[in-house]
């Protein structure tokens, strides 16, 4: 197996043999620098063959890695670069420049020495990772996976999904997002094929992918994303998916119909599971036959797990009684690195008819259906879940108290017609009059990610109270859009198709080619479906990093009106051969 190819990314092809060399390689720098066994260290890299071979690198010789995002903003990265207390960061020359000056590091594409070969260090209770979520307090907080917790979880995955040599996985998720882990480590742990995708979420480099590739796929996505990728896809493109694995969010049934009726012999998943509990600890395979409408059931658990349905005295829910669900098993994390008093809170001590159960509270309410699966009705606190991304409203909070002009402040999410069309609101009370929005969202961005920042900011006097002095959601106003009293009307054909596909997409009034697509209520998958629809109606590349940079009509136009090689003309990309491979 050591020729087949494990990793694509681009032009690049390396096979199993050539990643092993790789990540031996730096294993060994890494003991040259003084890491053992148990010690933490950072991966700052974006997706792709460095990624790869630095993980396995560490995971080799023992180490703790900590995944941190590449397009983190600066003061995050500095954040758990101290709050995780790594002694080294490996990254590449590129992004050297990003972290701290003063943090040490380990460049994986500078040439090396031949070093001797660290043994291999196998412990199932050593930590294998430490991911980084959003919490409460307003600093996100890092979940401790033990090789033994992460191991139970992939061999389980790797049976029910059926992998096999030779499929593909595209890794297109960011590696601060648990749900990536199933598409990173499955195909290399079955002899198939990673293949990365370059910007996150991506739609259209997935869609060119799974439409070109004659290859048996993998695919793990959240519902939102499958939802518009579908639109990109045609039958023949869907088929090739035999396994879809959906998490991150509640799917629903309608997703699933319409992915069947062109492709009904891909396997669906709806696979559930805390970060806390190693990706999926409970997974159901949907039934184009009984899944027909609605929510769609998260199934039964995993191998060596327990899923127990609670009432608020932790005595067990009577059957379809609604409860808290507790996860006990082989998959659950040591706690959280340096919160004993959150893990306390987290991970407690069940009594189950005299046996001492160890087990995670996750705050979800769940319902026992008669057929022994579990039904997910929602939360018992304020977590939210937008887009696949667990987030807690008091982080956004405590980083808006953080501004000096800001008294108090509130983050919900709105719904709306679609799981797409939800956003994160928030209201400030400033210290006085002329507080801007954008200004707001300028702040938030220094230290929180794209993700977390909230569409719509409401500056107000003070916010709604109930009767025992709580701020009242419910009575919070409803943001409404800012109205141009004068439209900049468009000036080319150009701009008049990006006015139409951006009025059709955020379902709006006339758009100004002067304003923001972001103060219009768009977010991150309305530009995803812009740039995918941009980019068939004028044959040429639309990515998203081009709305997220240019952010109007005009702005936009500017740019495309630049591009003029038309898609269908442009040279096919051909893989570098396997006696070309390059250097990281």
């Amino acid at each position: 197996m050591g020729d087949h190819i494990a990793v694509i990314e681009g032009e690049l092809s390396l096979t199993y043999d050539s990643l092993r060399q790789r990540a031996e390689q730096i294993s060994a720098r890494l003991h040259q620098r003084g890491l053992r066994a148990g010690d933490r260290v950072a991966l700052f890299l974006p997706r792709g063959v460095a990624y790869v071979a630095a993980m396995l690198a560490a995971s080799r010789i023992g180490l703790c890695y900590v995944p941190i995002d590449a397009a983190s903003p600066a003061e995050r990265v500095r954040y758990l670069l101290s709050d995780s207390q790594c002694p080294l960061t490996l990254t590449q020359q590129t992004l050297a420049g990003a972290l701290p000056s003063d943090q040490p590091l380990l460049l994986v594409d500078e040439a090396s020495p031949d070093l001797p070969l660290p043994p291999e260090v196998s412990q199932g209770n050593s930590l294998a990772y430490i991911l980084y979520t959003s919490g409460s307090t307003g600093r996100p907080k890092g979940v401790m996976i033990e090789h033994r917790s992460l191991m139970n979880y992939l061999l389980d995955a790797c049976r029910r999904y059926q992998l096999r040599a030779g499929m593909q996985s595209l890794f297109h998720s960011s590696v601060s997002f648990d749900a990536t882990l199933t598409s990173l480590w499955l195909p290399l742990l079955t002899g198939g094929t990673l293949v990365a995708i370059p910007g996150e979420g991506d739609l259209q480099a997935m869609a060119r992918h799974l439409s070109t590739s004659s290859a048996e796929q993998l695919l793990k996505i959240t519902p939102v994303h499958l939802a518009l990728l579908q639109e990109q896809l045609d039958p023949a493109a869907k088929r090739r998916v035999s396994a879809l694995v959906v998490g991150g969010e509640a799917l629903n049934c309608e997703t699933v119909q319409r992915w069947l009726r062109e492709a009904p012999d891909t396997r669906i998943y709806n696979e559930y599971g805390p970060t806390e509990t190693v990706v999926g600890c409970c997974v159901h395979l949907a039934d184009a036959a009984r899944d027909r409408q609605g929510a769609m059931a998260i199934g039964l658990p995993i191998a060596n797990t327990r899923l127990l349905v609670l009432n608020e005295d932790r005595s067990p829910t009577p059957p379809g009684a609604e409860g808290e669900l507790y996860i006990a098993g082989a998959g659950l994390a040591r706690g959280y690195w340096n919160r004993p008093d959150l893990t306390e809170e987290k991970f407690i001590t069940l009594d189950l008819a005299g046996e001492a159960v160890r087990a995670y509270r996750t705050g979800d309410r769940v319902g026992l259906m008669p057929n022994g699966e579990l039904m997910y009705f929602g939360r018992c606190d304020r977590q939210l879940k937008v887009r696949g991304y667990r987030i807690e409203p008091g982080e956004i909070e405590a980083q808006l108290m953080r501004h000096p002009q800001v008294l108090q402040s509130a983050v919900a999410l709105l719904p709306g017609r679609t799981q797409e069309d939800a956003q994160l609101a928030a209201w400030v009370v400033p210290q006085q009059a002329g507080m801007e929005s954008e200004a707001l969202r300028a702040f938030l961005a220094l230290t929180l990610p794209g993700y977390m920042i909230p569409g719509a900011i409401l500056v107000l006097p003070a916010l709604p109270l109930t009767s025992n002095g709580k701020v009242d959601y419910g009575a919070l106003p409803l943001p409404v859009r800012p109205q141009h009293t004068e439209l900049l009307a468009p000036a080319t054909p150009l701009e008049s198709a990006i006015q139409a596909t951006w009025g059709e997409i955020l379902r709006c009034g006339p758009v100004s080619c002067d304003q923001n697509f972001f103060a219009l209520g768009g977010h991150s998958l309305h530009a995803l479906r812009v740039a995918a629809r941009l980019e068939n109606q004028l044959n040429v590349r639309v990515s998203l990093t081009d709305l997220l940079n240019h952010q109007t009509v005009r702005q936009l136009a500017a740019v495309l009106a630049q591009r003029t090689t038309p898609i269908s003309e442009e040279r096919a990309i051909t893989r570098v051969s396997r006696r070309q491979e390059r250097p990281l």
